[in-house]
């Protein structure tokens, strides 16, 4: 039963893996029309409830731009917040885009208007740290996939808590189909919504030991058993110790320096739970030609470098070189899905799902992303690969309640794994000391 499972699972590449070589030729010949490989790959595989992320904003002020009453009710705030929000969303074009569905891709279609493209939910508002747990799968007022296979879905769902203590501020969360767009991008978004409401309220956020009881493993749907664990951190020992290393590593100019996720994923690899795991860490791919921004992976194995005295120089390195072949999509994991993206949709899945399911090296076993200006961000995960799960980490400087700056980090991935890095990503940060 195992080989027929083995062979079963290699058909595709065998057929389709000529098909890939001959489309990276012709591409690289300039024989072939290229397409937008990391949205192809998008519609085709992050398509699933698993796969959509969260960003979220706090506080913010729905009357900054209008006569507040002197104690706004919550059923005014909440009439004001719907009218900006949709005509703020309408400014959007990046918001203005809803998913035709179909059995083996979603494609993405603009509107003109915004019709279709989001819904909006009014819930509860939440004090303490529980204001800051991302919410239920059945809080957004709106179903993943709503009529089967066919239709149209939402790019964004809203999510709306109005303070009720007269100060008529709000908390903003959105869900996004990944098919349809990306973390940046969309928080950029936010970034801008912040800066047009303002804030009604200082917002500060819960210390690690406040959140604690809210780490635990929350099932989510899927084609496999999988669970999201959120946490908050003290990323404090973990920044100390990339601004040290990083005077290291540039003294006398021009040496390679570590970002946050670089330096996260190699002190990770510290421990006995990640020793020997290829990770991925996400780079925004720039506009080419006709294509426009897209995302790319950095693959590397971290302890590889670590049996050398000069590991982390040679570490940074190649990390910081990749990261520039990604930028300018030139990078393996940039050409694989070029190549994809001109196979036909139901070729494509066959041969991604069979190249994933039997190596890491183009995509990681686990990926690791960092979207630096996002308050909580809820991480996606792909409906295939990614045995480790996906860690998915905002801004690390986010006031907290003692004092402290911390960071929110969520994990999504295998039911049983994830369950275990709060405890692991706190070891690999305080190890920096």
């Amino acid at each position: 039963m195992a080989a027929h499972s083995d062979r079963a699972s290699l058909a595709p590449l065998l057929v389709g893996g000529p098909l890939l070589a001959l489309n990276h030729a012709l591409l690289a010949a300039g024989l072939r029309r290229r397409l937008d490989g990391w949205r192809g790959a998008a519609t085709r595989f992050l398509r699933g409830e698993e796969s959509s992320f969260v960003l979220s904003a706090f506080g913010l002020d729905p009357w900054s731009d209008a006569q507040r009453p002197a104690q706004p009710s919550t059923a005014q705030t909440t009439d004001r917040i719907k009218v900006r929000l949709e005509a703020f969303l309408r400014a959007e074009p990046g918001c203005r885009v809803r998913l035709r569905r179909g059995v083996d891709e979603d494609a993405c279609e603009a509107s003109s208007t915004g019709d279709g493209c989001w819904t909006i939910a009014i819930e509860p508002w939440l004090e303490g740290p529980e204001r800051f747990l991302i919410p239920a799968a059945d809080a957004w007022g709106a179903p993943w996939r709503d009529g089967g296979d066919t239709g149209t879905s939402p790019l964004i769902n809203v999510l709306c808590r109005v303070d009720p203590t007269g100060r008529g501020g709000c908390d903003i969360w959105l869900r996004i189909n990944h098919a349809g767009s990306d973390g940046v991008p969309m928080q950029e978004v936010l970034t801008r919504l912040e800066a047009a409401w303002g804030s009604a309220a200082p917002v500060l956020y819960p210390t690690p030991e406040a959140f604690k009881r809210f780490e635990g493993e929350r099932p989510v749907s899927g084609p496999a058993p999988l669970s999201l664990v959120q946490c908050f951190a003290d990323f404090g020992p973990l920044l100390a110790w990339r601004k040290d290393q990083n005077e290291r590593l540039t003294a006398g100019g021009g040496g390679p320096s570590l970002t946050l996720a670089s330096g996260l994923m190699w002190r990770l690899a510290e421990l006995p739970e990640f020793s020997g795991v290829r990770m991925a860490s996400t780079v925004e791919v720039a506009p080419r030609g006709n294509l426009p921004r897209g995302v790319g992976v950095v693959v590397i194995r971290p302890s590889d470098y670590r049996r050398r005295g000069d590991g982390l120089r040679r570490y940074a390195a190649e990390v910081v070189r990749q990261m520039e072949r990604t930028r300018r999509g030139v990078s393996s994991g940039c050409r694989t899905l070029d190549a994809l993206a001109v196979m036909p949709a139901r070729t494509a899945r066959g041969v991604l799902r069979a190249a994933v399911s039997r190596t890491s090296l183009t995509f990681g076993s686990m990926v690791l992303t960092v979207v630096k200006d996002a308050r909580v961000f809820g991480a996606p995960v792909g409906e295939i690969g990614h045995p480790h799960g996906f860690i998915a980490i905002g801004s690390a400087r986010l006031p907290a309640s003692d004092g402290r700056l911390v960071g929110c980090a969520t994990m999504k991935g295998p039911r049983g794994v994830v369950g275990a890095y709060p405890e692991l990503i706190r070891r690999a940060i305080n190890s920096t000391q």
